[in-house]
């Protein structure tokens, strides 16, 4: 795994970028050369509680993009979140908006 000093320096190549997330270059270039031909959308509908129907599109990603994504989020993200100071709770895992509110609770002020 690569080190926090490897990530806090930067990824300033394609090389390390490829290096960092074990992935070729090749499939990066491609990924970021064909954005739209990574997606497979669909219209998905939702019943609201008021009987109407809600159209959304979603924009999912082909199996290869996730790969690619769940690299960057194991490689670089993750690490990066193990360096937050533990006042931060906005989308962390682990974290939510009552473990934010806890230790205020039974303050005079908020």
């Amino acid at each position: 795994m690569v080190s926090m000093c490897e990530l806090k320096s930067g990824i300033l190549s394609l090389n390390k970028l490829a290096y960092i997330i074990h992935t070729p270059k090749n499939v990066i270039i491609d990924i970021c050369q064909n954005g739209f031909m990574n997606y497979d959308p669909y219209i998905k509908h939702e019943l609201k509680s008021n009987g109407k129907i809600k159209e959304r599109t979603i924009d999912n990603p082909t199996h290869r993009l996730k790969i690619v994504q769940k690299r960057v989020n194991k490689y670089i993200l993750s690490p990066m979140c193990l360096s937050l100071p533990n006042s931060m709770h906005g989308s962390l895992k682990g974290r939510s908006i009552k473990t934010n509110a806890a230790p205020h609770v039974g303050s005079a002020e908020i």
